[in-house]
């Protein structure tokens, strides 16, 4: 994502939504890395957050991807604050459903994707050319199927939780962060994966050799 998309999109947030997708932006974090979150994995005198397992939640992280990420210690004062308030071990939790009490509850949100497109939408920040169609359970066994267009809907496939995920290498790298360094953040096993990330800024040095050069006589 681009700087001013990223500064329209956090525009258009609540607080807890602000707070939630700055994670996904400072720590480069995967997104079941996010949704399995606990208090214990945030080192609020060191400022940083760990992946960790979580046996009972299903989740293991290789050993190459259990790693510590340093964030802002402004977001370290509000994840502070939302500890105040929290009554789940996990940071970002599915939240009780207000009229179904068997819906829900206190377990991984897994919307956040959904949350991702919903606000892009609001900001004004879809591409407005994607089309599909999508399926609507109405019962057991009824289901209705729609179409969209992203114009009208928030449904667009550039917004993603996986992209969240590139933005932060890619800023890291234009920061001067050595690839080396990126790799042990985003827990690659390899750096070939990790070098993947340097294509744009790569790309980006070319162009500026080109205008540079004696070619750029002949424009």
């Amino acid at each position: 994502y681009q700087p001013e998309e990223l500064e329209v999109f956090f525009a258009a947030c609540s607080n807890d939504e602000r707070l939630l997708f700055q994670l996904f932006l400072f720590t480069g974090f995967r997104s079941k890395e996010i949704m399995t979150l606990t208090w214990p994995d945030i080192n609020f005198q060191d400022g940083t957050l760990s992946v960790t397992p979580k046996h009972d939640l299903k989740f293991m992280p290789k050993s190459y991807e259990e790693r510590s990420v340093p964030v802002p210690r402004s977001v370290i004062a509000s994840l502070a604050a939302l500890k105040k308030k929290s009554k789940s071990l996990l940071v970002f939790p599915t939240l009780p459903h207000p009229t179904r009490p068997t819906y829900g509850g206190f377990g991984p949100d897994r919307h956040m994707l959904d949350l991702c497109k919903e606000i892009a939408f609001r900001a004004g920040l879809n591409c407005g050319r994607c089309t599909g169609t999508y399926t609507i359970k109405r019962s057991k066994t009824k289901k209705e199927t729609r179409s969209y267009n992203c114009k009208t809907d928030p449904r667009c496939r550039k917004w993603n939780l996986h992209r969240w995920r590139h933005s932060f290498a890619t800023i890291m790298l234009q920061s001067g962060l050595d690839v080396r360094s990126l790799q042990i953040l985003l827990g690659h096993k390899n750096l070939s994966t990790t070098e993947k990330y340097l294509k744009p800024l790569r790309l980006g040095c070319l162009r500026d050799k080109v205008e540079k050069s004696l070619l750029s006589a002949f424009a």
